[in-house]
């Protein structure tokens, strides 16, 4: 969450543009009025300073949602490297050792148990060693 004087929005827009950030601008009447457009477009707050013992229980959970939603996103993300990493060694197994799909996944998660490893570690491996 970024609290920050309308002034600053320039400096800090390229930065809060790039995450899940919260983003409370404060200025007078004209400031918050110059910087609305911007702060409509991009998603971000603006108000009156004298307006933020108001907003700010409402900014807190705008981000603690936001946050929630980066480590939805980040997991997903891992998982889905996960499983395409997964995907490209089992076709390894199956073009390089004639393995079918079933066998070639029976493998992975056997071999996975057996070493104590993750699926993602198990692929890493055979990609190496199949790949070379």
């Amino acid at each position: 969450m970024i609290i920050a004087d309308c002034s600053e929005a320039e400096a800090l827009s390229d930065f809060v543009l790039m995450g899940y950030t919260a983003v409370l601008f404060l200025g007078d009447e004209r400031e918050v009025l110059e910087l609305l457009p911007f702060c409509v477009e991009n998603g971000f707050l603006c108000m009156d300073r004298g307006e933020l013992n108001h907003a700010f229980p409402q900014l807190l959970a705008m981000s603690n949602r936001l946050y929630a939603m980066q480590a939805r996103e980040d997991s997903l993300q891992k998982k889905l490297g996960d499983t395409k990493l997964v995907n490209r060694a089992k076709l390894l197994l199956i073009s390089r050792l004639q393995m079918s799909e079933s066998e070639a996944h029976r493998y992975i998660e056997k071999t996975a148990m057996d070493t104590g490893e993750s699926r993602r570690e198990v692929a890493l491996r055979l990609i190496r060693t199949y790949e070379e």
